[in-house]
């Protein structure tokens, strides 16, 4: 009821924390903090900065060393960014915004609960040194450099498209399909600041770290960030359970994540800038030092109807579609209507911290203010999310690399059409789960087996028909029949084009392993609110297969997926060798 009540007094709390945050010494934009009224900068050009805005832009333009940035304390506006537009789309009007909630303990626990996202105001934040000092001078004289900068040198390429250039599918696919014009570089402070505000400078420059210098060592002015203990971001999602539960998590080759203590990003850019819709395996608190910043939200469990790229692929996590073009330009025509309606939106603004929760797909436009350009603070935590992808990843399947290559597309396809048949397409667990657990056998009649291979059918349609490899797609060398024997049922696997059938013959002792790896599998799912759980089943799906077969087989084994089951009995057979 707490949660409600504040809810509905949201345009109010904003609106009052604009006195609070003029009397801590933070100067607010006019028009901002009255959302009911719908008064925001964002619905006039960035020109309104005035005039010495610009001279600030110039004056920078013509800086070469540090000293000039500090002795002439320039302003902290003057870019590029235009924040036309946005606020104008018929559509953002018709969508549900983000709740926003005056802080007070124990709301931050609920978000997790309900799993949405909230701004909350008048937080323990606005105390902090970072959100009342950091500008463009006072980095500059605290910071001598920044490493990883993402630039982009095309001034078409606005919009930032992280790349895991280690993921399988890089071997085989061209590198133009991932690239998204932004390359790393280490850049000092000024040049950095140069790029945001030479207003001729057509390079678009973004930042995303936690301030690591050449020697190895953060930096100092990370003690402006208060004590992330009073958020209480990582007892909140301890006491949730919605946290990683161990004291270690293993990064994924981007990032180490903490789990009981949070991780400090820093996020700062061109306004105009914008990271492409994509999901996280953390619980975010999203800090808004300077500026604003454009969020668009997609619940979990419309991931996988977004055309998201493979989990394999080097853009993995992300969808295929430009979300900002799609809801600003095109007025969400190309996005179906029931997703549509459950999207969320919001503008985060100076002292607000923005909850995102865990696999939340989420599209980010930075914009300028007239106290300056966007500065954010991110406090990360782990979430159940991540720890049950590394338990899986970490968990052996039930195929022998002893087997021939037929037998293991075979078995692997079985287990996890097993696995993906404990789940009803809400994700909440279905009669063949129930069936599993009970040591019983499902059988290939069963509904939920049709479900699961139209899920299988998903993986393919939405994941991989669009991302060919080098040279195409060849046709199958080998087909999926669903053959049963013994009432035991299973999936077999025959090579097309032979004259004579040989079924894979999966005797009794490995149906049983298959089977029971298959139910711990969905169990550990299980522990996933059921909206999370087909994001992580199909990525599952997708690095299990590649285990089983190989990169160079990927895409044969995926084309293979029949839209139906074919039951076939078996007519002659070969065993797995013993001991296998």
């Amino acid at each position: 009821k707490k949660f409600d009540l504040l809810s509905k007094n949201a345009s109010k709390a904003h609106e009052n924390s604009s006195n609070d945050l003029n009397k801590a010494g933070q100067t607010t934009v006019s028009g901002v903090g009255s959302r009911k009224n719908g008064g925001s900068k964002l619905d006039s050009p960035s020109s309104a900065w005035g005039f010495h805005l610009i001279i600030a832009g110039f004056a920078l333009a013509m800086a070469t060393s540090t000293a000039y940035l500090l002795n002439n304390q320039v302003g902290n506006g003057g870019s590029k960014g235009s924040t036309t537009g946005i606020a104008s789309s018929k559509i953002l009007k018709t969508m549900t915004e983000v709740p926003i909630l005056e802080w007070e303990p124990g709301l931050l626990e609920e978000a997790m609960r309900n799993n949405t996202p909230v701004i909350f105001t008048k937080n323990p934040a606005w105390d902090w040194d970072a959100m009342r000092q950091w500008n463009a001078p006072y980095l500059a004289r605290h910071l001598q450099e920044l490493s990883r900068v993402q630039v982009s040198d095309e001034p078409e390429s606005d919009t930032y498209t992280y790349a895991v250039k280690t993921a399988p599918l890089a071997e085989i696919i061209d590198e133009k399909a991932y690239d998204s014009g932004f390359s790393p570089r280490t850049m000092s402070t000024v040049q950095f600041f140069n790029a945001i505000f030479n207003l001729s400078d057509p390079r678009w420059v973004y930042y995303a770290g936690s301030l690591e210098q050449s020697d190895g060592k953060k930096a100092g002015i990370l003690l402006d960030v208060g004590d992330p203990k009073e958020l209480g971001l990582a007892s909140a999602a301890a006491s949730t359970r919605r946290g990683y539960s161990s004291t270690t998590l293993e990064g994924d080759g981007e990032v180490s994540l903490p789990t009981t203590s949070e991780l400090i990003f820093v996020w700062m850019g061109k306004p105009g800038v914008k990271a492409h819709a994509h999901y996280d395996h953390v619980h975010n608190l999203f800090l808004q030092a300077n500026g604003y910043k454009r969020w668009l939200f997609l619940p979990p469990d419309t991931f996988n109807d977004m055309s998201p790229y493979p989990y394999l692929h080097p853009r993995r996590g992300q969808i295929g579609m430009d979300l900002h073009k799609a809801i600003v330009e095109d007025e969400g025509r190309n996005i179906p209507t029931d997703i549509l309606k459950r999207m969320m939106h919001t503008v985060v603004e100076p002292g607000d911290i923005l909850y995102v929760p865990p696999l939340w797909t989420h599209h980010v436009t930075a914009y300028d203010s007239e106290q300056g350009f966007p500065i954010s603070i991110s406090l990360w935590v782990g979430s159940k999310s991540k720890e049950i992808v590394n338990s899986l990843l970490k968990k052996p399947i039930p195929v022998s690399s002893k087997w021939p290559l037929y037998l293991r597309w075979g078995a692997t396809y079985g287990y996890l059409l097993t696995i993906l048949a404990g789940f009803n397409d809400d994700g909440t667990p279905s009669i063949c789960a129930s069936r599993l657990q009970n040591n019983e056998i499902p059988r290939l009649s069963e509904s939920c087996i049709d479900a699961a291979i139209a899920n299988a059918n998903r993986v393919r349609s939405s994941r991989y028909s669009r991302i060919l490899p080098k040279g195409g797609v060849t046709e199958g060398t080998h087909k999926y029949i669903c053959s049963a024997n013994s009432a035991e049922g299973f999936v077999a696997v025959d090579p097309i084009g032979e004259e004579w059938e040989d079924f894979a013959k999966i005797d009794g002792e490995n149906l049983k392993s298959l089977r029971e790896s298959a139910v711990s599998a969905i169990r550990l799912i299980m522990e996933l609110r059921p909206e999370e759980r087909w994001i992580v089943l199909f990525d599952y799906f997708e690095t299990t297969l590649l285990a089983a077969v190989g990169i160079n087989n990927l895409y044969d084994a995926m084309k293979a997926i029949p839209l139906k089951c074919e039951i076939k009995h078996l007519t002659k057979t070969h065993a797995i060798p013993p001991g296998a």
